[in-house]
């Protein structure tokens, strides 16, 4: 299965190097960045989209945090801070992720803007438009005041 485009971004970002070659983003910092995305996706009880290997990082993160089945669920959010508080991590790792999501936020994946076109035209046609005048007959009285309006606008207006 192919990756995503914010996917194939994300990992582009952690293999970053620096100049000298060595890595931009620490193995922690990675792992810190890659949790908080498998955090995320547990929350919003997606674990079906997961692969077995993500499934298993997260069921590690998860001991790693100290969360348990039978851990009350008022008590994650303080495990999961206090966890990541002592973890030193660069945070322009942080401010890049954001920067990657908001322009695919925004632009979205190619596939998806194709579907809202093709449904937005669906949409489109569905509605009944008048039909157009057949020759010698008289056109709707607005659509002449409207060509009345630009010609009158088009002599005053220069380029």
């Amino acid at each position: 299965m192919s990756k995503s485009p914010i996917a194939r971004a994300l990992d582009k970002l952690f293999d970053e190097k620096k100049p000298d070659g060595t890595p931009r983003f620490s193995d922690v910092d990675v792992h810190a960045a890659r949790g908080l995305i498998l955090l995320e996706i547990a929350r919003r009880q997606e674990l079906d989209t997961l692969s077995e290997d993500r499934k298993i990082e997260l069921a590690y993160l998860l001991d790693l945090i100290g969360i348990k089945p039978a851990t009350d669920p008022s008590l994650m959010m303080g495990l999961i801070e206090r966890y990541y508080k002592k973890l030193d991590i660069n945070p322009d790792l942080f401010l890049e992720m954001s920067r990657i999501m908001k322009m695919f936020g925004k632009k979205g994946d190619r596939v998806e803007a194709m579907d809202a076109a093709e449904k937005a035209f669906d949409k489109l046609t569905e509605k009944e438009t008048p039909l157009a005048p057949t020759v010698g007959e008289k056109p709707p009285e607005d659509t002449q005041q409207a060509q009345t309006l630009t010609l009158n606008l088009g002599g005053k207006v220069r380029i």
